[in-house]
């Protein structure tokens, strides 16, 4: 496993790192001795995996509260759109949220998957979804659940990603940070 100053542990028995790739995105790097789930345990996306990884919060506080979990891979409704995430963005609702605060209508239920932005490619279309095509390099505004493998995006949320934009940049550029951006360019400033 490679160590770097910026990697945290995610609990006392080490299953995972969190890598800061950049400022506004991460990358989890799995240890030696993360547990896999048992092979009866197996079987839903586009590659057949039920169970996922994932960064789950049980009680409010600081990074120390982040554990690698395996969950089951939530599979999209009417309407929505599965995303095999490549990178998540890190943004301040989402430190808030795992220090239990409150964002608009959004209060932190726990457990909790936090991630509001990320990007990826589409897995899984749920029904009624007829774009962007399975397989198509993507970016989207969520409300939970980008610190994962998988995520479930609402079809409206979900942009597609030119090939000459890398994840790093639509994850951590292009969704809320540029959503903010714009408001304080357009609200605010009147731009």
């Amino acid at each position: 496993m490679a160590t770097s100053p910026s990697s945290i542990a995610l609990d006392e028995r080490d299953h995972g790192k969190i890598l800061h790739a950049d400022v506004g995105s991460f990358m989890l790097e799995q240890s030696a001795d993360y547990r896999r789930p048992r092979a009866n345990q197996r079987p839903a996306t586009e590659d057949g995996e039920k169970w996922m990884k994932a960064i789950r919060i049980h009680e409010p506080g600081g990074p120390e509260v982040l554990r690698l979990e395996n969950i089951e891979t939530p599979e999209p409704d009417e309407g929505q759109v599965l995303i095999k995430i490549e990178l998540a963005g890190v943004n301040y609702a989402d430190t808030g949220m795992r220090r239990g605060m409150r964002f608009g209508p959004h209060q932190a239920q726990m457990p909790l998957t936090p991630g509001f932005e990320a990007a990826g490619t589409v897995a899984v279309l749920g029904e009624g979804v007829e774009a962007p095509p399975e397989g198509t390099r993507v970016a989207a505004v969520l409300e939970s659940g980008g610190y994962a493998e998988y995520a479930v995006a609402d079809d409206d949320m979900v942009v597609e990603v030119p090939e000459e934009v890398d994840f790093h940049t639509a994850s951590a550029a292009l969704l809320v940070q540029g959503i903010t951006v714009y408001g304080v360019l357009h609200d605010a400033a009147r731009l």
